[in-house]
């Protein structure tokens, strides 16, 4: 295996030049550095990303933790997330916990055993308990998720908001008997859209009674089958709002097996 100190022979320069040229961290006069990386090239020479990194203190690497990139809107963050660290030099680690917190919790003993530089995190409903115990001083930021409890920086949607707009834009339609496919009840996500949406329906005089609300579990068969569970206890709904785009699709194909649109 070629190594740094068979360059610096080949090149006829130190190995400290060689490490100065491939890091920049020192000016190098252009002939030789010119000399160092076609002695790179003429070796095929990689260095120990592994012992650079230990070195370093950094691996340039970004965990991302999520519930199911198969979800549209998971799929969409994680892309962005993805070309943004690439673009600083950053390969990003995907990891799917399926909501499930011991999964969660073996992922990020794998992600800090690799020495990751910093962690996105979207976590079950039990993820405050996992995220305080194993990341103390992890450098973190959580998606779409909140924990009061510990001290860690958050980007979050306004699910609140965004319930309301639904419930305005269906109330605007003219419908006054909707049902609602709704997410876990112990996630922090679902409750605050359901608030928003009941809003909206009481400002138009709208009731949301019980028999119209099932609760599912964001993906698509869960909603296919709170579908027709709804279907089945409030069949004179004439619009429904799913709180999240796979469980819509799932409502929709429960829909159109019955003719319905």
């Amino acid at each position: 295996m070629t190594t740094i100190a068979d360059v610096a022979r080949y090149a006829g320069v130190s190995v400290a030049t060689v490490s100065h040229v491939m890091n920049h961290t020192r000016h190098v006069e252009p002939e030789t550095a010119e000399r160092v990386r076609a002695a790179i090239t003429a070796l095929r020479y990689s260095p120990n990303s592994v012992a650079r990194s230990l070195r370093r203190g950094e691996t340039k690497t970004i965990g991302l933790l999520l519930p199911d990139n198969s979800n549209p809107f998971f799929a969409s963050v994680a892309r962005q997330i993805e070309d943004a660290g690439f673009l600083s030099g950053y390969t990003v680690i995907l990891c799917n916990s399926d909501g499930n917190a011991a999964k969660e919790e073996r992922y990020l003993s794998v992600l800090m055993a690799k020495q990751i530089d910093g962690l996105i995190f979207a976590g079950s409903s039990d993820h405050a308990r996992v995220f305080a115990r194993l990341l103390p001083s992890m450098p973190a930021v959580l998606l779409d998720r909140e924990i009061q409890s510990v001290n860690v920086d958050s980007v979050l949607v306004d699910h609140d908001h965004g319930g309301y707009l639904a419930g305005k834009y269906l109330a605007g339609l003219g419908h006054e008997k909707i049902g609602v496919i709704g997410g876990p009840r112990d996630s922090s996500s679902s409750p605050a859209r359901l608030r928003g949406f009941a809003r909206a329906l009481d400002e138009a005089g709208l009731e949301l009674p019980a028999s119209s609300v099932v609760d599912s579990d964001y993906h698509f068969a869960g909603g296919r089958l709170a579908m027709e569970q709804l279907m089945a206890q409030a069949p004179d709904i004439t619009a429904v709002f799913a709180c999240n785009d796979l469980m819509a699709m799932g409502a929709v194909t429960a829909l159109r097996s019955r003719g319905l649109r």
